[in-house]
């Protein structure tokens, strides 16, 4: 029988929720070649899987960083919402409209950011960037 390699070893141990197990091996992965977005979003799946939102969003961010589209950002913010890090999440989105402000209308578009756009630090933003 051939040896699994450490992505198809990773595959099958995340298909399974072996989640614990599977999180060396894509944190390897991701270390072996840092530049592959797939490979950070995996890492984000493992770890908000684990309970892990902050260290998932960090993971999705890069991932993010690395996709003209920016589709690892909705991920980060999904994974630290459903979480209700609060914080972490302003955090996150006031770094990101600094960076480009026209991501508040996605922010503000995105029904499971709803419930944070009614906190005072979120409506700031809004202020401060402008949506109407």
């Amino acid at each position: 029988m051939q040896s699994e390699n450490f992505l198809e070893k990773f595959l099958r141990l995340f298909d399974e929720e072996r989640y614990a197990e599977a999180l060396p091996l894509i944190e390897e992965i991701v270390a072996m070649d840092p530049t592959i977005e797939t490979s950070w979003t995996n890492l984000g799946e493992t770890l908000k899987a684990l309970g892990r939102p902050v260290e998932a969003a960090n993971a999705f961010v890069h991932a993010s960083l690395l996709n003209p589209e920016r589709r690892g950002l909705y991920s980060a913010c999904h994974a630290l919402a459903e979480s209700n890090e609060r914080e972490a999440l302003h955090g996150l989105c006031a770094e990101e409209l600094e960076r480009d402000p026209s991501m508040l209308g996605l922010f503000m578009e995105a029904e499971v950011l709803d419930p944070f756009f009614d906190l005072p630090e979120f409506q700031e933003l809004v202020r401060r960037y402008g949506y109407h």
